[in-house]
């Protein structure tokens, strides 16, 4: 009994179960694995896409899962191994691992895998996003490209801590015209290395009609596709899920 205990609770741990069965080296593996997994998807740039961070999922999911059946069949075909209640603290080295891979990953994969999540809180993107959308990033996109006509994009404003989401409607060296409030027709050249952005629900929308055109420095990332959708009362959207931008 205390044997299924301790091999259920290693269902939280990746590796747990080979850690438990002597294998320790092997479990302390299975994060660093996980972790050339994550790498080779996202150097790949397939992780911007919906099919890549499936994968992603599914792969991290199916490492954790193999390794553990693996040191449950080892710790049941081995009759010698006998577990007990210390082993639960034992448990406390490939735990701290894991976190700290994790966290480490979580907090730094704008800058080390180029992506990152963006909730949107706004109307301002209606219909392509709605508030509750949440949407996978690519924080490489402008690393050495140029913004590019109805790219969305995530910039933020000088000494400006808020986040904006908006669509390049006009770039560097063309004009753009657009009619204002009071039906009057407002015309702009845009300067290099800017770029013109609006809203796709314009009428709820404070961009580039307002504050003007911005800096391309300002860019930061490019909206590829909707992970999830949440509606209130946390109703699920499935039909605005995985879908590409």
């Amino acid at each position: 009994m205390l044997k299924i205990t301790l091999l259920t609770f290693c269902l939280l741990i990746p590796g747990g179960s080979l850690w438990l069965s002597q294998y320790r080296t092997l479990a302390l593996g299975v994060p660093i694995f996980g972790l050339i997994w994550v790498t080779l998807i996202c150097c790949s740039r397939w992780i911007i896409e919906p099919t890549g961070f499936s994968s992603l999922l599914i792969g991290l999911l199916s490492l954790h899962l193999l390794t553990w059946f693996l040191g449950v069949f080892i710790s049941f075909s081995n009759k010698s191994l006998t577990p007990s209640w210390m082993d639960f603290s034992s448990l406390l080295l490939p735990l701290m691992v894991s976190i700290t891979i994790g966290v480490s990953c979580h907090f730094y994969k704008a800058n080390w895998f180029g992506f990152a999540f963006y909730h949107i809180p706004s109307i301002s993107m209606l219909p392509t996003l709605v508030p509750g959308d949440i949407i996978l990033v690519d924080t490489w996109a402008y690393k050495n490209a140029k913004t590019d006509l109805k790219d969305i994009v995530l910039f933020q404003q000088k000494l400006q801590p808020k986040i904006y989401i908006k669509r390049v409607t006009a770039i560097e060296m063309q004009e753009y015209q657009w009619l204002d409030k009071n039906k009057y027709w407002q015309k702009v050249m845009i300067a290099e290395n800017h770029s013109f952005v609006v809203g796709d629900n314009p009428e709820y929308s404070n961009d580039s009609r307002n504050f003007g055109a911005i800096n391309n420095e300002q860019v930061f990332a490019k909206a590829e596709f909707i992970i999830i959708s949440v509606g209130a009362e946390w109703q699920l959207r499935e039909v605005r899920s995985f879908k590409a931008l």
